[in-house]
């Protein structure tokens, strides 16, 4: 769809033949793709869905600390209940209140540890119908 302006004859004839020359071209950019937003899910969705569990351990990234997942998507550390973004930040010592938890938090599945965000891309896959 196009909106022109133009008041010389000559020149609408001009710009309607190019506008009816204009082909879609059928590419990422065009169907805007990078404005597609994931399906958003949150914690207590995965452990509904037992892709998580209540009282799993959750470790952050490369460390030994972890903190224990709650019914409600939380996590209880030092007997205090956080979030994971803000308890990522808190014990990863930066300036920032919080930080993207899904990145810094990790579940064991068997001898493996893997990223929260991976697990999560799983579950929007398998809500999406990928498998």
């Amino acid at each position: 769809n196009y909106l022109t302006i133009e008041r010389e004859e000559k020149y609408i004839k001009f710009g309607t033949e190019r506008l009816d020359s204009v082909l879609f071209e059928d590419t990422p950019i065009a169907r805007a793709e990078a404005d597609i937003k994931p399906i958003k899910v949150n914690l207590t969705d995965m452990i509904r869905d037992g892709i998580l569990k209540q009282n799993e351990r959750l470790f952050l990234k490369n460390t030994h600390e972890y903190a224990v997942l709650n019914e409600n998507g939380k996590l209880i550390y030092d007997n205090k209940e956080f979030d994971i973004h803000t308890l990522a930040a808190k014990l990863k010592k930066v300036k920032a209140e919080r930080l993207n938890g899904f990145d810094y938090w990790q579940i064991e599945r068997g001898e493996n540890r893997i990223i929260l965000d991976d697990v999560r891309k799983m579950y929007r896959d398998r809500l999406a119908g990928k498998f």
